[in-house]
């Protein structure tokens, strides 16, 4: 994955991209601080963990901007938000995340609101950057407190 990030960041460099290329490299030095801060090289699970974590703080970021009606920087925030979600891995649909709550209830025997964190926890990690765990946690709620 980082290999497509440099390789994007130079194509930016060509295209004279100034958000894209701001964006890569704004994500590249993220990376290679958290490398230097782990002390090993990052895994794909770590990368996705990381540009997740970067995509939350631009959505934060824009929704404040829109609060303050600065409306042209949430527009900035929002266009580097699509360009960090490009490398990300595609995150599951409502109705497969429904399907996968059921079956992990299922394969747990979760009956109770006091379940819930054993299914999220489960749900966390078995699909842990595929999934938006406000999502999972609703979904869990709903299905668990009937």
């Amino acid at each position: 994955m980082i290999e497509k990030i440099d390789q994007d960041l130079k194509q930016a460099m060509r295209d004279k991209d100034q958000v894209k290329l701001r964006t890569l490299r704004f994500v590249k030095s993220a990376l290679k601080n958290r490398e230097i801060e782990l002390g090993r090289e990052l895994d794909e699970s770590d990368i996705a963990s990381l540009l997740k974590s970067q995509v939350k703080s631009r959505e934060q970021s824009a929704q404040m901007y829109r609060q303050g009606k600065r409306d042209d920087l949430a527009d900035l925030e929002e266009k580097e938000i699509a360009i960090i979600k490009k490398y990300l891995p595609k995150e599951l649909s409502e109705a497969e995340i429904d399907k996968a709550v059921d079956d992990i209830i299922a394969q747990t025997g979760a009956s109770s609101p006091a379940d819930i964190g054993i299914v999220m926890k489960t749900m966390m990690q078995k699909y842990q950057n595929r999934v938006d765990g406000k999502l999972v946690k609703d979904i869990v709620k709903k299905k668990l407190t009937k």
